[in-house]
């Protein structure tokens, strides 16, 4: 279900790695992102991998760059012929490349007695050796990415959401782990608002993220906006179970500022849950133009994905009959 939710939102390309495979449920969300990676990398070196100029210095039998006196007198008292400078070259070994390679490290050591071993080592064979480097997040958010290297984009989003995520098994010391980690506040929110709206209405419009000016330069942005004719209706998605608790008076008051600041009519915190219940809008006190609603949506139609939960959505607003 977690796969089909990455599908539907488009951060996991699964006719990448054959749709067969995730739909028999023989293949584990680990490896689907290693085959997808391996698949990006070997993309990439078919296409040409990209070659930057880099600082090295060493020792050279031919005077070029600017010769390192002092280290040249200590380096070659005795050879002569050699030269100690700080040249350019230009290869493969720059830091895009190390960030894969490192990639191709961890996949190697967790896909050992998989099918995607053999795969594994034959794009490490074909990519370049570069010098190994100690990655983390800061290292992707300087990372730069021009006209030249913008093809490696996909390759260093899963690589990031590997190396990021691999870390030693504190509880053994020795062992090594990898967990692919979502923000499911995120992913619950992206993924309702690509099942609104990928339906057909006519004069129906939906904007996730829509913001607004609100006070000294900060805006506010609720989760899903509807349009549907001359009438508004803001949504705000939680990832969280509800059970028989009332929302938070914090939520509250967001969904009243929404509704002012979008002139909305109506306005749903919307929950995922077992057992689907419907909202009930009510006014605000002393605002009778403006509603809130709790909404609890069942995501599941027996051992799937409840494939109309953007119907069902639109028809507590009224604006769909999901039986028609």
């Amino acid at each position: 279900m977690l796969i089909h939710m990455l599908r539907v939102t488009r951060r996991l390309k699964v006719n990448k790695v054959g749709q067969a495979r995730v739909s028999k449920q023989q293949i584990h969300l680990l490896d689907i992102y290693f085959e997808w990676f391996l698949n990006e990398v070997e993309l990439l070196v078919r296409q040409g991998l990209v070659k930057k100029y880099r600082t090295k210095s060493d020792n050279v039998k031919a005077l070029k760059g600017k010769l390192e006196f002092a280290t040249h007198l200590n380096k070659n008292l005795i050879h002569k012929e050699r030269f100690y400078t700080t040249h350019q070259v230009y290869d493969y070994d720059h830091q895009i490349h190390q960030i894969l390679a490192l990639a191709l490290n961890i996949i190697s050591q967790f896909s050992a007695g998989t099918y995607l071993y053999s795969k594994c080592k034959r794009v490490q064979q074909e990519f370049p050796e570069v010098a190994p480097i100690a990655v983390n997040a800061a290292t992707f958010n300087k990372l730069v990415i021009n006209r030249k290297t913008k093809p490696y984009g996909t390759a260093l989003e899963i690589a990031r959401l590997i190396i990021l995520n691999f870390a030693p098994n504190i509880t053994s010391g020795k062992e090594n782990m990898l967990a692919l980690l979502f923000d499911m506040n995120s992913l619950w929110e992206e993924y309702v608002l690509a099942k609104l709206k990928s339906i057909n209405m006519e004069g129906l419009t939906v904007k996730g993220q829509e913001s607004n000016p609100f006070w000294n330069r900060i805006r506010i942005r609720p989760d899903i906006v509807l349009r549907k004719g001359d009438s508004t209706y803001v949504i705000d998605t939680k990832w969280k179970n509800l059970g028989i608790n009332k929302p938070s008076t914090d939520d509250l008051r967001q969904m009243y500022v929404y509704n002012e600041y979008w002139d909305s009519n109506k306005a749903l915190l919307l929950y995922p849950s077992l057992e689907t219940q419907k909202p009930d809008f009510i006014a605000f006190e002393g605002d009778a133009n403006h509603k809130c609603a709790v909404g609890c949506l069942n995501i599941l139609n027996g051992n799937s994905l409840n494939q109309k939960i953007g119907e069902e959505i639109l028809e507590w607003f009224g604006l769909y009959n999901i039986r028609q």
